[in-house]
């Protein structure tokens, strides 16, 4: 396990305060896609839960008062951070953001200090409980925490987002708007901003529309009045294509028919260790290594640090089932695939869900990561990657209990969940607070653990997420995971 924080060299970036120039566009739309309301009604907390939480461990106690100026502003500048969910009568359209105006800053910004010791386990368990608890679905979905009191000085901060405002992505990009690059003030601390940025927020109430669900349901069914018209354009101009070119019209259709059955079809038998998880004991993890030496490892093997991440997880996870007997040859894996653009904004999500079976019973780690690459790259070629965008809107028009019933099968099918976001590159500052590590915490969409990858300032930050009801055994479970790490990056140096 990591230890709270490992020194990194200071340095001097400039006046340069990180704030982005604009906001956002998909952060003032007031209607939530429908991608984003599936996860907002499937959920059923922590079963299939769409909470994320990103932990930075700082090198001191950042200043309270610059702190919540910061946030003060940010949610000013990012109307989301002050919305929360309006669900229109019937559910006959998506769910809509309206401005809280009850908002309280001071109820989604507190501060902590853990009792007794004050080390990585002590944060990780209240990272854990602030994941645990539900958010208050009447209020902005998220809260954040610094904790203060920590061993040599040192404090953190916890933020956690429902995963209907953004994907990890996004969140990267939105937690950028608080971060600075030197440790004095920046000017937006002065207040000239938030001026603006209040003028901007009174724009949006007043366009903002009804915020009772009947006036909702009535705005949202004269505004989608043209869905008709344009769904009948749909089906003459499918029809057209069928007609115009059959053949290939059949053979696409069975193309994309075949893609989503291995999309949501079991990939690889069910693990006999993780089997009868309950999702309701979320239990956290840390590992780090330096990331030009994954990097290393990844191209030693002919793969990406992507495949030398999986590979190594992998090991890990085997090394864990033939501690108890259960060695197996494959696991079945999910792992979100960004589809986002250059061109696409902070806000919402851009994600497909590959599932596929990864190869664990590899006892040499290149080879290992040679077979990841083969079967990731295969899985991103999926074409049912984009179907979610399909079925989204006919899943959010079904009783709200089967969307949840749909959401928890998909994330059942897979045994374990990866995913890697790029990171910041260079030396952040919160509140006059280093940012040394940064671990984000993806949800148990109905796996037995999930292992995020973020990379920090050349270090890979790795948040593992487990369901505490199978894994019994922590200790040996995060060590064999370390090993499993061990071994990957041990290719670098041959």
């Amino acid at each position: 396990m990591a230890d709270l924080g490992i020194p990194t060299n200071a340095s001097c970036h400039g006046d340069d305060n990180g704030t982005k120039s604009g906001v956002p566009d998909r952060l003032f739309q007031r209607e939530m896609s429908e991608f984003d309301s599936l996860l907002w009604h499937g959920e059923r907390h922590p079963l299939v839960s769409a909470t994320v939480i990103m932990l930075e461990v700082l090198d001191t106690v950042p200043d309270w008062d610059r702190l919540r100026a910061d946030h003060e502003w940010m949610t000013r500048r990012v109307p989301r951070f002050r919305q929360r969910v309006v669900e229109p009568a019937l559910g006959l359209t998506p769910p809509v953001w309206s401005l809280d105006p009850d908002f309280d800053l001071d109820y989604h910004l507190r501060r902590v200090e853990p009792a007794g010791a004050k080390g990585m386990e002590e944060l990780l368990k209240i990272a854990e409980s602030l994941a645990l608890a539900p958010f208050d679905r009447s209020r902005p979905l998220w809260e954040a925490r610094v904790v203060e009191g920590l061993a040599g000085g040192r404090a953190a901060y916890l933020f956690k987002l429902h995963h209907a405002v953004t994907d990890g992505l996004g969140a990267m990009q939105l937690l950028g708007l608080i971060r600075s690059r030197t440790r004095e003030a920046s000017p937006r601390d002065s207040g000239i901003e938030v001026e603006s940025a209040i003028e901007m927020e009174s724009a949006i109430e007043m366009e903002s529309g009804r915020t009772d669900p009947i006036g909702v349901a009535v705005e949202q069914l004269i505004q989608h009045a043209d869905l008709p018209v344009e769904g009948a354009g749909f089906l003459l101009r499918s029809a057209w294509n069928f007609m115009s070119r059959p053949v290939a019209a059949v053979q696409e259709t069975i193309g994309v028919a075949e893609s989503a059955r291995r999309s949501v079809a079991p990939p690889a038998p069910p693990s006999p260790l993780f089997a009868n998880r309950n999702g309701k004991m979320w239990r956290y993890g840390v590992l780090e290594c330096p990331l030009a030496e994954l990097k290393d490892a990844g191209r030693s093997a002919g793969g990406s640090v992507n495949d030398a991440f999986l590979a190594a997880i992998l090991g890990g996870v085997g090394r864990y089932h033939e501690r108890f007997g259960s060695a197996i040859s494959e696991i079945a894996t999910m792992m979100p695939v960004s589809l986002r653009s250059p061109d696409d904004t902070a806000g919402g999500n851009r994600l497909g869900t590959a599932l596929f079976a990864s190869p664990m019973g590899i006892g040499d780690p290149a080879e290992r990561i040679a077979a990841v690459h083969a079967v990731t790259e295969a899985a991103r070629g999926e074409s049912a990657l984009h179907a979610i965008g399909v079925v989204a809107p006919v899943l959010n028009r079904l009783p709200w209990g089967l969307g949840h019933s749909v959401l928890k099968r998909m994330g059942a099918n897979a045994d374990i969940g990866v995913s890697n976001v790029p990171g910041q590159p260079e030396e952040v500052y919160l509140a006059g607070a280093r940012v040394d590590r940064m671990f984000a915490f993806g949800p148990l969409p109905g796996a037995a653990m999930y292992a995020a990858l973020n990379s920090h300032v050349g270090t890979c930050c790795i948040g593992i997420n487990y369901d505490g009801s199978v894994i019994e055994q922590p200790e040996f479970f995060m060590s064999d995971l370390q090993a499993g790490l061990d071994e990957v990056l041990a290719l670098g140096s041959r």
